[in-house]
């Protein structure tokens, strides 16, 4: 990265107070900001870094009152936070320009398979027979491609990811480091005899547009049919989707979630981290689950859950309250035993007929 100040303002359409000739090479907190680097303001209680700051250039609102003269170059912007996303999508964009390096003589491609226009696949990569591979899709080094596999148009795939055969992934996804696409289902038959009969997992893995899937996530394939991520849902780190699982558009799910099989997931619902789904339920739309919560039922839709087993949240708070004064309730009622208890015998000894 290397913009000048004018640059960055008419790519930002922001008004410059300052020297806008300066040149800058990065982007760093407000806190920690050297000269040649810019620095964001999104909140206003981060405004008295304004004095002090040895950054090159400030982004901050239009509306930030100055309370003395300052000797940062600002650009001024109708939404610094916006403006921020604008310029790490440039710088990215850039990122992907450079990993764009063709396809390496020491990738393995199949005379089956077919390569999109403008595809970059790195060093060891394999992609394997009657494989496709969209358009300005890269391909990072040490990715293993299977057999049938389908690949969108600009996808990003990082290096050790691993789609096994017959998974399809749509356009514009991002699947980070050490995920697994398509291992086999967790299925197993109990036998007489206390062993297991495996069960053949034949399905698939369907990953629609625009998701973005962490590091180290597994998603197994279907026993039969498909385990299907649909259109625009992102995925944290370490998150396993069990087989036959159905996610719907625009969920976000953080880390290490487990979702287990043939569940069911409507649209636009949000999961914390460590957030268990018990199998064979539905949950509808617009959902939020708290962090750490344990769903063992089925959900409608609009719910705010928390705890385990999952209930409304504000029920669980007043569990919650309740579960920590256990102890001292468990003592008054305790010492209150013992006041009726020592007060029945005196009543006796002062009056033994009763």
């Amino acid at each position: 990265m290397k913009l000048s100040v004018n640059e960055l303002a008419k790519l930002l359409d922001g008004e410059i107070e300052g020297d806008g000739a300066l040149e800058v090479y990065n982007i760093n907190r407000i806190e920690n900001a050297q000269n040649g680097e810019l620095a964001f303001i999104f909140d206003s209680k981060f405004d008295k870094f304004i004095y002090n700051t040895k950054a090159t250039t400030l982004i901050v609102s239009k509306d930030v009152v100055l309370s003395e003269p300052v000797e940062t170059t600002l650009i001024r912007v109708e939404n610094p936070y916006f403006s921020f996303l604008k310029l790490l999508n440039v710088i990215d964009s850039e990122k992907r320009k450079n990993r764009k390096n063709g396809i390496s003589e020491l990738a393995y491609i199949s005379k089956e398979a077919k390569i999109g226009k403008g595809v970059s696949i790195g060093h060891y990569s394999i992609v394997n027979d009657n494989a496709t591979v969209g358009d300005e899709t890269i391909i990072r080094e040490q990715v293993y491609i299977g057999e049938n596999v389908h690949i969108g148009k600009n996808c990003l795939i990082y290096p050790q990811v691993v789609i096994l055969d017959d998974c399809r992934v749509g356009d514009n996804c991002i699947i980070h480091s050490g995920t697994v696409i398509g291992s086999d289902g967790f299925g197993f038959l109990p036998m007489n005899d206390n062993t297991y009969q495996k069960i053949p997992q034949i399905g698939n893995v369907v990953i629609e547009n625009n998701v973005e899937i962490g590091a180290n996530v597994t998603i197994d394939r279907s026993t039969v049919g498909s385990t299907l991520i649909k259109q625009g849902t992102k995925l944290d780190n370490l998150i396993h989707i069990a087989h036959n699982v159905e996610v719907g558009k625009n969920n976000a799910m953080a880390a290490q979630c487990g979702i287990a099989g043939s569940t069911k997931i409507g649209d636009h619902n949000m999961f914390g981290g460590q957030v268990g789904i018990a199998g064979h339920i539905n949950i509808k739309n617009n959902n939020q689950v708290a962090a750490q919560s344990g769903v063992a039922s089925s959900v409608g839709d609009n719910e705010l859950l928390m705890g385990s087993p999952a209930m409304d949240a504000k029920l669980f708070k007043r569990n919650f309250i309740a579960f920590k004064e256990l102890a001292e309730i468990r003592n008054k009622v305790y010492n209150l035993d013992n006041l009726i208890t020592k007060n029945y015998k005196n009543d006796k000894t002062k009056n033994p007929k009763k």
